[in-house]
């Protein structure tokens, strides 16, 4: 079956965090998807083979972008390609001369992304970092729950490098083509890790800049027992989300606690009132309150942990998780790809089949495919 993004070739610098996040998506909605793997010998730091689906549907092997003969085989390469994703500080692309000016030269239809954590702008665009520096940066972390020592607390989940940064990049990677479809000319992208994580802060920072309210005590921050995480009596937990006054009177009218519905935003009750919820919640299992609430609107919904994923109802009837052969490890159940569909592709490993594959499509014969591998351009 088609899919959305048939018929587009994307080259894929093998960046990792934001950059990754991109070219997973884009390949997930049909792209082809060319990975240009560094040698070892560059010493970057790489990913687990299960990492980003297991590559699954990639076309990868080596190609040493410092080798002398690099470049011209690169600006084939790129002639062929609609879209192009890396992740390097600024300016090294253009050092190495393959950057948007050389690849646009031989292709204006050329889409290029540039996902870095800081941007190509700025004080900081040549500064390295992480998820947890990019979401320090916008916002992100200030707005956590505080720990023991009182703290921010650190996020398991790399907001910055999925939605701040890759599927940022993705959705500029889109428009840009639209915008194609109409100019015949392609673009340069600068995306941001850290200014897409200040994008998915907007609601409370533009509280606290309209209202001069501290974003801390936006109810989605926890200061409200309406809005909260709850243990129960088998050491679970469960999320609660009843910031509607109708859905807390459910939840209170369950838990026997119906004279607290009215104190419900009282900023001075939150403490008694979540000691009371949290006493009742103790009393049961986790499960047990879920099947309780069943068919009642409480914005109820429990905390799974990562071995509970695959085996809930709801990913189940959605199709979410399915299962592939990896060629080194088997038998494995992963995420699907994004937007439902089963059709993963095969896990890639770095092959000489891809390599001739994709070099035969640029007119590269075997003798001048084995020449490049003989000389350490390719592997």
């Amino acid at each position: 079956m088609p899919r959305d993004l048939d018929g587009i070739t994307l080259i894929d610098l093998a960046g990792l965090g934001p950059s990754a996040r991109c070219v997973r998506a884009l390949a997930d909605l049909g792209a082809r998807w060319i990975r240009l793997r560094p040698p070892a010998a560059a010493n970057r730091l790489s990913s687990e083979w299960h990492s980003y689906g297991a590559f699954r549907g990639a076309e990868q092997f080596e190609f040493d972008l410092k080798h002398p003969g690099a470049r011209a085989l690169y600006l084939r390469l790129a002639r062929m390609a609609d879209i192009i994703v890396e992740g390097f500080r600024p300016g090294i692309a253009d050092r190495l001369g393959i950057g948007y000016r050389d690849v646009s030269a031989v292709n204006q239809g050329i889409v290029y992304c540039a996902a870095t954590g800081y941007g190509q702008t700025g004080p900081l665009s040549r500064e390295v970092g992480h998820d947890i520096n990019y979401q320090a940066l916008g916002g992100g972390l200030a707005l956590n729950g505080r720990g023991a020592e009182g703290l921010p607390a650190i996020p398991g989940m790399t907001l910055a490098d999925s939605a701040g940064g890759g599927w940022h990049a993705a959705l500029r990677v889109l428009a840009a083509l639209v915008e194609r479809s109409r100019t015949g000319r392609g673009k340069f992208l600068d995306v941001s890790a850290a200014e897409g994580v200040l994008q998915l802060m907007s609601l409370a920072v533009d509280q606290e800049l309209a209202t001069g309210q501290p974003a801390a005590n936006y109810v989605t921050c926890g200061k409200y027992a309406c809005y909260g995480i709850y243990m129960t009596a088998d050491g679970k937990f469960l999320a609660v989300g009843a910031i509607e006054t109708k859905f807390f009177a459910n939840l209170c009218r369950v838990l026997g606690l119906e004279h607290l519905v009215d104190r419900q935003f009282q900023f001075d009750a939150q403490e008694e009132l979540r000691r009371a919820i949290a006493e009742v919640f103790r009393t049961r299992a986790r499960d047990e309150w879920i099947e309780t609430f069943s068919g009642i609107e409480a914005c109820l919904a429990p905390v799974l942990a990562i071995n509970e994923l695959a085996h809930h109802p709801q990913w189940q009837a959605r199709g979410v998780f399915v299962e592939y052969t990896h060629p080194r490890a088997g038998r494995l159940c992963q995420v699907g790809p994004m937007g439902g569909g089963k059709d993963r592709g095969a896990a890639s490993d770095v092959s000489d089949g891809a390599c001739h594959q994709v070099l035969r499509s640029i007119g590269a014969d075997d003798a001048e495919i084995d020449a490049l591998i003989a000389s350490g351009v390719v592997r």
